[in-house]
C-alpha cells in the first residue's frame, strides 16, 4: 500500500489538527452559542484523539429538542464570520428511513451541518466541517464513546489513525464521485481495529469491501486503485 505515513507523522497532523480545531472554536465562539442551548459534548474523532479529517462533531444535550432553538442556532451562524455555508438537517419530521412523517418522526434530534468552515490559512479550498446534533439527553449515548477510549493504546491508536488517513485520501473521491453520498465512516474503522483486531490497511480493506452498498461497489474499487497508484 502506497502513501504510508509513520507514526511521529500522523501523531504531528493528528495534534496539528486538535489545536488548530481549537483556535477556530475559539474564534467564532461556538461553544458559548451552543451552551445558551443546552449541555455541550465534544464526540467523534476529536473526543477520541483521533483527528484525521478536517471535521469537528459537537452534540448539544436538550431536555427537549426544540425547532426554534434550532432556527436561531442557524440564524445566528449565518452571519458568523469565517462560516461561508451552514445546512440545517430536519430528523424532527422524518423516520429512520428517511421518509417524511410528522407523526413519526425523530421528534429527539435535530442537525446543523456547518459545511464550509475557513480555518486559519483562509484557504477556501481547504476548509473545515462542523457537524452539531442537538439531541434529547434520553437519547444521548456517551457510552459508545467511552468505550472506544477505554479499549484505545497506544498500538491500536497508530493503527486507526494510520486507516483514518487512508480513509481520508478515499473519501475526498469517493464523496465527488459520489456526489456527498457515500464515504467510509469512522465507526467502521473503530470496530474493525479494536473488535476484530484489524492491524493494517490492507486487513481492513479486505473486511471493508464486502460491507459496501452494491451501487458503490464499482466506485470504491476504482477510487482504491486510483489511490494506490499515487
Amino acid at each position: 500500500m502506497k502513501n504510508m505515513i509513520d507514526g511521529a507523522s500522523l501523531d504531528q497532523v493528528e495534534k496539528s489538527l486538535q489545536e488548530e480545531s481549537d483556535q477556530i472554536l475559539n474564534k467564532i465562539k461556538l461553544i458559548p452559542l451552543l451552551q445558551k442551548y443546552g449541555t455541550v459534548q465534544m464526540v467523534g474523532g476529536k473526543a477520541l484523539g483521533l483527528m484525521i479529517a478536517k471535521d469537528i462533531d459537537i452534540s448539544v444535550v436538550v431536555n427537549k429538542v426544540s425547532i426554534q432553538d434550532w432556527q436561531d442556532i442557524v440564524t445566528q451562524l449565518m452571519v458568523t464570520p469565517r462560516v461561508r455555508k451552514v445546512i440545517a438537517i430536519d430528523f424532527y419530521n422524518y423516520t429512520i428511513q428517511h421518509f417524511y412523517d410528522p407523526t413519526n418522526g425523530e421528534k429527539f434530534s435535530l442537525y446543523i451541518s456547518v459545511d464550509t468552515l475557513m480555518g486559519s490559512n483562509n484557504d477556501k479550498y481547504d476548509t473545515w466541517e462542523c457537524q452539531i446534533h442537538l439531541i434529547e439527553k434520553d437519547k444521548f449515548d456517551r457510552t459508545k464513546l467511552d468505550n472506544i477510549k477505554s479499549k484505545l493504546n497506544s498500538e491500536n491508536r497508530l493503527t486507526i489513525l494510520r486507516i483514518k488517513y487512508w480513509a481520508n485520501q478515499m473519501n475526498k473521491l469517493l464523496l465527488g464521485k459520489s456526489n456527498g453520498h457515500y464515504k467510509i465512516y469512522s465507526p467502521s474503522i473503530y470496530e474493525a481495529v479494536l473488535d476484530n483486531n484489524i492491524s493494517t490497511i490492507d486487513e481492513f480493506i479486505e473486511k471493508y469491501k464486502v460491507s459496501v452498498p452494491s451501487e458503490y461497489k464499482q466506485l470504491f474499487a476504482e477510487t482504491l486503485q486510483a489511490i494506490s497508484l499515487n
